[in-house]
């Protein structure tokens, strides 16, 4: 459970530092999200080239499918600024070991 703040009650100092957490949280909330969507749009792909019988592989529309989700600059970002455990953390709790 997460433990209500009163920002009223805070200095200026811990006002900041919980600001750059709830931000951290926030971007690795974001990446996740965008990992999930990233494979709930390639099930979709699949599931419309089955539907249509094609026989043809979904690796030439990876690109356009994952680029749309899957930011690499993000990614880097997150690893450069140390947060790349909290990413990590959670998709581990969504997905499950990987």
């Amino acid at each position: 459970m997460v433990e209500m703040v009163d920002p009223r009650q805070l200095s200026l100092v811990e006002l900041r530092a919980l600001r750059a957490k709830l931000q951290n949280d926030d971007d690795a909330v974001s990446y996740v999200r965008r990992l999930a969507q990233a494979r709930l749009d390639l099930v979709q792909a699949e599931k419309r080239r089955r539907a249509t019988g094609g026989e043809e592989s979904l690796s030439d529309e990876l690109p356009a499918i994952l680029s749309t989700h899957c930011d690499s600059v993000q990614a880097a970002l997150l690893l450069e600024l140390g947060r790349w455990t909290d990413a990590e953390e959670l998709i581990g709790s969504v997905f499950g070991a990987e």
